[in-house]
């Protein structure tokens, strides 16, 4: 996440914030076929 400026809510004194190394999470090949696979079988068989 880039710096960024904040305010206190119960003061109001303006403060800045560092910025910051985010993890996120990318789901591989495998990963989102299988979902796919199993989120269609469940709703062919109704």
């Amino acid at each position: 996440k880039k710096a960024r400026n904040a305010r206190n809510p119960k003061t109001g004194e303006t403060i800045r914030i560092r910025s910051r190394t985010v993890l996120t999470f990318k789901p591989s090949k495998q990963l989102l076929d299988s979902t796919n696979q199993s989120s269609f079988n469940e709703t062919s068989d109704s």
